[in-house]
């Protein structure tokens, strides 16, 4: 997935939708990514319900959701969630 210059727009968003907290002050694409991915990873496990909300008021494709969490694929969930986000964070850059 293609990195972007400022995340703070991401991580407000993810933070609103998913509750995530950054605890280590992430700046960098690829950190954002391993954090993130461990936070699904940890909703998988714990808190099922909470992260399929969050799919369906994040509008990720409920196809490839299902597929990625019938796999327990938390790479896949996080790369979803990234993108739709991205593309929020991106139309609204845009029209603001």
């Amino acid at each position: 997935m293609k990195a972007i210059k400022n995340i703070a727009p991401l991580k407000s968003l993810l933070a609103e939708h998913l509750e995530w907290q950054d605890t280590e002050n992430i700046y960098d694409w690829e950190a954002l990514e391993r954090a993130f991915m461990t936070y699904i990873e940890q909703l998988m496990l714990h808190d099922t319900e909470k992260l399929i909300q969050a799919m369906y008021r994040i509008d990720v494709d409920e196809t490839a959701f299902r597929e990625a969490f019938q796999a327990q694929d938390a790479y896949k969930i996080a790369q979803l969630i990234l993108k739709r986000e991205l593309q929020k964070v991106a139309f609204r850059e845009k029209y603001k």
